[in-house]
């Protein structure tokens, strides 16, 4: 029973920090992740970053980015690298 429950506290902290932590979309008919738009508009921390960041690029300034989940980071490098 306490399996079961730290598992389910573990989903809910995942979908709390992106909903793509749960089921990343992939590009129809392939295995490559689908990077667009929707990857900000689905998260309010994704949203404020993707305000900020030109911002902070634009007046020179460096940012460090903190996570306690390792998996975030990777939906934060594919913002990254979409926004260029």
């Amino acid at each position: 029973m306490n399996v079961t429950l730290n598992n389910m506290i573990m989903q809910l902290r995942k979908c709390c920090n992106h909903p793509y932590l749960i089921q990343y979309p992939l590009m129809p008919g392939s295995d490559i992740f689908r990077v667009d738009e929707d990857l900000v508009s689905s998260c309010g921390k994704m949203m404020l970053l993707d305000r900020m960041l030109p911002v902070l690029k634009r007046n020179k300034h460096k940012v460090l980015l903190f996570s306690q989940m390792t998996a975030m980071f990777g939906c934060a490098a594919r913002l990254l690298c979409h926004e260029g």
